[in-house]
């Protein structure tokens, strides 16, 4: 049952959202954090984060924010709006 789970986390099984919460909880930063750094609401990097994409206000702006939020936790920006569009 571990490797299961493990397996989960593996970068390539990990939707774009659940990649940036785990970044995210992995270098000990909060959603208001990240939400501050960006200058975004919590809701806004909650709604990412969780990839619901319909509580955002439309395609080009969650690309934006997922590159913005990619480049702050030191992640591939390219990957991560790539997988977006799978």
């Amino acid at each position: 049952m571990a490797d299961i789970q493990t397996d989960e986390l593996a970068p390539e099984n990990m939707s774009p959202g659940r990649t940036l919460a785990v970044a995210r909880a992995g270098r000990g930063l909060s959603v208001d954090d990240v939400a501050q750094r960006l200058k975004f609401s919590t809701r806004q990097i909650e709604a990412l984060e969780a990839d619901d994409h319909a509580a955002l206000p439309g395609p080009v702006f969650v690309r934006g924010m997922m590159r913005g939020y990619a480049k702050l936790l030191g992640l591939d920006a390219v990957s991560l709006v790539g997988d977006l569009q799978r």
